[in-house]
């Protein structure tokens, strides 16, 4: 196979290909067997039937287009990788000369990945800041997993904002009860706000058996329309008032989380708290030392790239309303926007999404970074433990050459991403521990 090389205008290229004639006649001998297992001719078996036969019963043209589709298949990406070029979209193949018996000869035309002009990318002045855990973040956190063990007990006493209330109600409007106004055994939390305004100032002062009115107005933009503006009248009636009683912080209390002590698992929240800010920090220092290495580079994005990355955003954003039991067409209509207007506010991200991959890859290809076929078996390793699938299974997922290559350019991003991250700017910077990504300490 021959393949020439022709720059078109900013990133575009035509590749001229062609392949010998020995090719092609393999390809029309596998086209040929090919249909003839998928068509009947009587007096011979799928298969069998002469080639003559075969071209009879679908059309000369027909095997030719079979053939052809096939020899493409196989010699475009060839010709990609001897033209060394990195396509970024579909190719516009035009056929030159296809006949049985002669080389084929063929032209695509594809936009591929821009040139990179990299600025500075080391010895970038940025500090990767340490956390430091106040006592008071620790004297807080402990207050919350006190609060989460607290318990509900009921009281003799009038009901008080931080009361918990069990009513049951039934809502009116004009003197006609509605959809959704009626309930029974309803724990009500005052103060929370977890009811439309007024309700649950409507319950302070109430007893336990006590009955009351609570007159209370729908806000102008409720879900429910038919309600929205509207003024309702709940009528109520108090089963039982609580309060919430906290257990004490004492060495008891720790040991009912797993730990030895109070002290103990002080320094368990300790340990947690510095793990999450420090990988917080890790992470903003990442990010703004691939958004410096970006802003310092130069490159010209294809619109091709940004609407490719668009459409894994919206096809994220489908998973993701998958998870809570919606469709993107319902998000639309609730989010009063269109497909287009949507499309539009990723773009700004999708472009900078880009241009920071862009330009990663220009240093992984300055720096001689590539992904090695050790570093595919520590990934299919690693993505076969947070799946739960063996690593043969994993593998299955990679067996073409699309999924590899796309494995391959995450994996050389990632060593980028880390070639960059640890080089020495400061030395006051802090290298958070090799382990802080993968080790966390365990929640309480």
């Amino acid at each position: 196979m021959k393949v020439a090389l022709e720059k078109l205008d900013k990133n575009r290229v035509k590749l001229d290909v062609t392949v010998d004639e020995g090719v092609v006649a393999k390809a029309y001998d596998r086209a040929y067997r090919a249909v003839a297992a998928r068509v009947n001719i009587p007096g011979f078996r799928r298969g069998k039937a002469p080639r003559n036969l075969v071209e009879l019963r679908v059309g000369r043209e027909y095997l030719k287009e079979e053939a052809l589709d096939r020899i493409l298949q196989e010699s475009y990406p060839a010709a990609i990788d001897e033209a060394k070029i990195d396509p970024i979209d579909r190719p516009e193949v035009d056929v030159v000369e296809f006949e049985e018996g002669k080389p084929l000869h063929f032209t695509a035309s594809v936009e591929v990945k821009p040139e990179v002009a990299l600025g500075q990318y080391k010895g970038l002045d940025i500090r990767l800041e340490k956390p430091d855990i106040k006592e008071e973040e620790v004297a807080k956190e402990l207050e919350a997993l006190q609060f989460r063990q607290a318990q509900l007990v009921t009281v003799d006493q009038p009901a008080e904002m931080g009361s918990f209330v069990v009513l049951d109600f039934d809502g009116f409007m004009d003197g006609r009860p509605f959809a959704g106004g009626k309930a029974e055994g309803q724990l009500v939390e005052l103060g929370s706000h977890t009811f439309i305004p007024g309700f649950e100032e409507g319950a302070v002062g109430a007893k336990a058996g006590e009955e009351r009115d609570i007159n209370v107005t729908f806000p102008a933009d409720y879900r429910a329309t038919e309600l929205a503006g509207k003024d309702a009248t709940f009528k109520v009636k108090v089963r039982e008032v609580k309060r919430r009683e906290l257990p004490a912080l004492d060495d008891e209390f720790a040991k009912g989380l797993g730990a030895k002590g109070l002290d103990d698992l002080k320094e368990s929240i300790r340990r947690r708290l510095q793990f999450a800010a420090e990988s917080e920090a890790r992470r903003k220092y990442n990010e703004a030392v691939i958004e410096k290495v970006s802003a310092n580079a130069t490159v010209e994005v294809p619109e091709a790239m940004v609407n490719q990355r668009i459409d894994q955003l919206v096809h994220d954003l489908e998973h993701r309303l998958e998870d809570q039991k919606m469709d993107l067409e319902k998000y639309l209509q609730y989010t009063n926007q269109t497909m287009d207007a949507m499309r539009e506010q990723f773009r700004p991200s999708a472009l900078g999404g880009v241009k920071n991959d862009l330009v990663l890859e220009a240093v992984a290809k300055a720096e001689g970074l590539t992904a090695e076929e050790s570093d595919v078996n520590l990934e299919i390793a690693r993505l076969s433990q947070l799946y739960g699938r063996s690593p043969d299974d994993i593998r299955k997922l990679f067996a073409d050459r699309e999924r590899l290559d796309a494995l391959k350019e995450s994996i050389t991003l990632q060593k980028a991403v880390r070639f960059l991250t640890r080089v020495e700017t400061d030395p006051k910077a802090v290298e958070p521990s090799e382990t802080a990504s993968e080790n966390p300490p365990p929640a309480e």
